[in-house]
């Protein structure tokens, strides 16, 4: 039964960087929309908590700040 592989349905990968998360996870969805229903949910997602993005908005927001005075 090679054919009937069963992959992970979760798995947590770590990007130090929020460009390359941002795109691992812009590929996975977009892969796996061309094989499942259109409808289904998002199957990748940061894994990130609400206040880590919160802090991760402050500090752009005061990086940008700083660099453009």
């Amino acid at each position: 039964m090679r054919g009937n592989i069963k992959l992970p349905r979760i798995v947590k990968v770590k990007c130090t960087s929020s460009t390359a998360k941002s795109e691992l996870i812009k590929a996975v969805n977009e892969n796996q929309r061309d094989k499942v229903d259109r409808n289904s949910p998002i199957r990748a997602k940061p894994d990130l908590t609400f206040a880590e993005r919160e802090q991760g908005r402050r500090l752009r927001k005061e990086l940008d700040d700083k660099y453009k005075s």
